[in-house]
């Protein structure tokens, strides 16, 4: 995986931010010594996850800040903010684990990949409309 690759992983926004950041070093050790040090003085840590959110005509990137015991309600309400009014199905967005239904927290953990130049974490997370929710639709 070259740079540019590991940048489409990152919300568009951020990508020149995130680019800088790799660029200097120096400069990224300095701000990951200093959020280390801020993940040890909390008692909930909280972590950085770029999600790839797939469904058949679109994609959406976002970049979610989460706590470790917590990321499946994190994910699931990012989910339902993003793609209102439906109640959704979580599968793991990789190849050869597409049958994978996310259901909870730890699942996802296991799940987050790391890019090997810019060291993000990331994961891409296929989405299905639940059975429940089309049964809810009324048809008029």
């Amino acid at each position: 995986m070259n740079l540019s690759a590991e940048l489409d992983l990152v919300p568009f926004e951020k990508r020149e931010q995130v680019k800088e950041s790799f660029m200097n070093l120096v400069e990224r050790d300095l701000l990951c010594n200093r959020l280390n040090s801020k993940w040890r003085n909390t008692e909930r840590p909280t972590s950085c996850l770029n999600i790839t959110f797939i469904m058949k005509d679109k994609r959406k990137i976002v970049q979610i800040q989460f706590v470790k015991e917590e990321i499946f309600k994190t994910v699931e309400q990012q989910a339902e903010i993003l793609f209102p009014n439906r109640k959704w199905r979580m599968f793991c967005g990789f190849k050869n684990e597409e049958n994978i239904e996310f259901t909870n927290s730890e699942q996802l953990r296991e799940s987050i990949r790391q890019s090997p130049m810019i060291r993000l974490s990331y994961l891409f997370i296929r989405l299905e409309r639940s059975d429940d929710d089309s049964r809810n639709c009324s048809i008029s």
